[in-house]
This record gives C-alpha cells, structure tokens and sequence, in this order.
C-alpha cells in the first residue's frame, strides 16, 4: 500500500539548481547523531556519526517530471551484554518534481514524519539557499466545498474535527449526495465541525484530499498512475484558489 504524498512548491529559483544537483549517488550530509561518543560503541556503524541522506535512483515519467528515490539515514541507541551500539537504519524515500506546465515546481513527497524532515533538511542543506526555496502546501477545503463539487463532483466520504459539542469531536460520514444529508449539516454547520479531509471519485479511483496538503489513495491503479492523477488534481485545486 503507497503512501500519502505531502505535497511542496518549489520556488522558480531553485527548480533548475536543485534538479541539477540531485543526480544519482549524491550524498548529503544532513546533520549528525546528538549524542556523546565516550560511552558509545559505534563499531557497527564505522565510527562515522555523520548522518547522511543519498540519491540512489532518478527517473524521468513521462515528461511529467522527475522521480527520485533517496535512502535517508536515521540513528538508533540499543543495548545489548551491558554494551551501548549504535546502528543507523535507513528508510527509501520517494519524491517527484514536476517540470510539466502549469504544475513546474510542485513536489509530491511520499513520505511523513520524522523521514519527511530529514529529506527537508538534505535538501536545504544541498541548495544553500540565501531564502526559503519552497513553501508547505495546505488545502482550504473548509470554506470551499462548492468549488470541490464544481471540479470533482460530490464527495464520498468526509472527515471533521474540532466540533463544538461536549461529546462528539470528530466524526467520518461516507455515502452518496452528502452534503444534503442532516448529518452532514449537523456536523458541519450545527457543530461548528473544520473539513479536514474528504474523499473524492477521480477516473473511478476514490482519493483522499487533506486539508494538509496530502493526497493519497489505496487503490492500484492510482498507485500505477499516480504522478498523472496528483498533476490533474493540483491543476484543478490550484485553479479553483482552493490551495494556500
């Protein structure tokens, strides 16, 4: 099962630096492990505390942009016969850069938590950058159900939070015509309830639309057309002035 993808913009600035210095094998180090070294046994990570994030594969899909799979390094204390190790265990990150109009410079990084940061990191330590080089996208899904419904009909299911009410305070309704359901009013209106996530129908595939900025599906097909399927959906939000 893929993950959500946290979607980023890339300022113009930097598109063509950044995909210049993202070639396969680059090595960053992005930062080193915090913790003193004289009561540590760091034999089974050859005494290297630098904490490194490396370009392992770069693949151009179909003229949309540029997928790039990094190994980003972590820091891990065990102990083990009154000994104290260190191991550095890795996760494979997937990210894409669109390089396609209208979309040039948005980032789909699959990816959350602490991993998401450490590849944030990398790559602000790779640019150097004299200013912020991208900004964190969000959906305003909240005040603009209509424009929603305009570019991908009615919703499937939805997601509130933040209700005000002494014994609901998040709720999920799936079904059909939603928005003339009495809960959904209830929840939304009645409860003061925030939109925080909703689940369209695209080319048949239910996705989910998070008002922080993650677009994500189960299905396969969405996974076998992902890049295609993100580009269309960004498109339409960012013409309907639903992105912030």
């Amino acid at each position: 099962m893929g993950k959500s993808a946290k979607i980023l913009k890339i300022k113009p600035l930097y598109i063509g630096k950044l995909l210049e210095l993202l070639k396969e094998y680059t090595e960053i180090t992005y930062g080193e492990i915090p913790l003193k070294q004289e009561d540590l046994d760091l034999s089974l990570i050859n005494n290297d505390t630098k904490l490194k994030t490396k370009i392992t594969k770069r693949k151009e899909v179909n003229e949309l942009g540029i997928e790039l799979t990094a190994e980003v390094e972590d820091y891990q204390l065990i102990e083990s016969m009154g000994r104290r190790f260190i191991l550095k265990p890795t996760e494979k990150v997937i990210f894409f850069i669109y390089t396609a109009d209208p979309i040039e410079g948005y980032s789909a990084i699959f990816e959350k938590g602490r991993y998401l940061k450490y590849l944030i990191t990398s790559l602000n330590k790779l640019l150097n950058p004299d200013s912020d080089w991208f900004r964190e996208i969000t959906f305003n899904l909240h005040e603009n159900e209509e424009k929603i419904r305009n570019e991908f009909g009615n919703f499937r299911r939805f997601y509130t939070r933040n209700m005000d009410h002494e014994l609901v305070k998040n709720a999920t309704l799936g079904g059909v015509n939603l928005e003339d359901s009495s809960d959904y009013r209830r929840y939304i209106e009645d409860y003061g309830g925030y939109l925080s996530a909703l689940i369209i129908n695209y080319r048949g595939i239910d996705i989910m639309i998070t008002s922080k900025g993650r677009i994500w599906s189960p299905n396969r097909e969405f996974e076998s057309q992902k890049y295609q399927i993100i580009k269309d959906i960004l498109e339409k939000l960012e013409n309907a002035g639903i992105m912030r």
